[in-house]
């Protein structure tokens, strides 16, 4: 089941409305965006914001941002870190708050709307699945569905979301909440959105969050690049072909060209290979050039 626009735009005016009351009812506190108190509401912050690599800048999209909290925390957290902050939120009773509070903040904006405004290295939403009103379970989960879908495709290293986790059958719980295990999310973000899932549990609230990375971390990509680079180095020097007259006859140099800087390598250390291969080498050069540069080798 995928939502009609229709039923999507009906999902969405359900969700403005609801909070546009609590704002105006409650103003800019934890209670206008339907959380019980600051301290909580700052702990689901800070799970979140375990997805950013806090040593460089960054762009953040705040999907469901209300009335600008996490932009407070943020510029609390990282007083040194440069960050172009976006938030965007169904309610233009929230935005106008979240712009009041923010005064001539740079490198931060608000707008009215119901996706990601634009491109950016992360997004963030916190508490925007909680509250499903009268949808049923099937409508609920496919708008969850396509929120994750655009924050998906306008993360360029990952995006950070919260769930209620599901209460023991013994505890009442409103029925205009909405509840799932980990375990439902967590798959479909791996197996749909071919993402790398963190979960976080066990914060002192009933609920998880998640942090979907689409992009390598640099540090692991570092890694693993320098382990492909020695295990190249190991199969050419065993390469069976390195006595060919081409170095594309080697098998090693031929399947690794894809790689944007694998084929020079691949080059350098075939004629190396080849090089000390040659049957007629002395102290590195060739006895029947006496130089490199003739050897037949290379």
């Amino acid at each position: 089941m995928t939502l009609a626009r229709a039923e999507l735009s009906t999902v969405h005016a359900d969700i403005e409305a609801y909070y546009s009351r609590k704002v105006v009812r409650y103003g800019a506190t934890p209670l206008g965006v339907d959380w019980s108190c600051v301290p909580t509401q700052e702990l689901r912050f800070v799970q979140l914001l375990k997805l950013f690599d806090t040593k460089v800048a960054c762009s953040v999209n705040d999907t469901g941002c209300g009335y600008g909290a996490l932009l407070t925390i943020m510029s609390a957290r990282f007083k040194r870190l440069s960050i172009d902050y976006w938030g965007v939120d169904l309610s233009l009773a929230m935005i106008d708050e979240a712009k009041r509070l923010s005064g001539k903040r740079k490198l931060a904006q608000f707008s009215v709307g119901s996706h990601s405004p634009r491109l950016a290295d992360y997004c963030v939403a916190s508490g925007i699945f909680n509250v499903r009103l009268q949808q049923a379970d099937s409508v609920w989960t496919e708008f969850i569905k396509a929120t994750l879908a655009d924050m998906h495709s306008n993360s360029r290293i990952g995006f950070a979301v919260n769930f209620l986790a599901p209460l023991p059958n013994a505890m009442d719980t409103r029925p205009e909440l909405y509840r799932a295990p980990a375990s439902f999310w967590q798959s479909y973000c791996e197996q749909n959105l071919n993402a790398q899932v963190t979960l976080i549990e066990g914060y002192g609230v009933r609920e998880y969050t998640l942090l979907v990375r689409t992009e390598v971390p640099r540090r692991i990509r570092s890694i693993c690049r320098l382990g492909w680079y020695a295990v190249a180095f190991v199969k050419v020097m065993s390469c069976s072909a390195c006595r060919n007259e081409s170095a594309a006859a080697c098998r090693v140099f031929s399947c690794a060209c894809h790689l944007k800087t694998a084929p020079k390598m691949i080059l350098a250390l075939h004629s190396v290979n080849r090089l000390l291969r040659c049957c007629d080498n002395t102290n590195v050069f060739c006895a029947k050039s006496r130089a490199s540069s003739k050897c037949p080798a290379l």
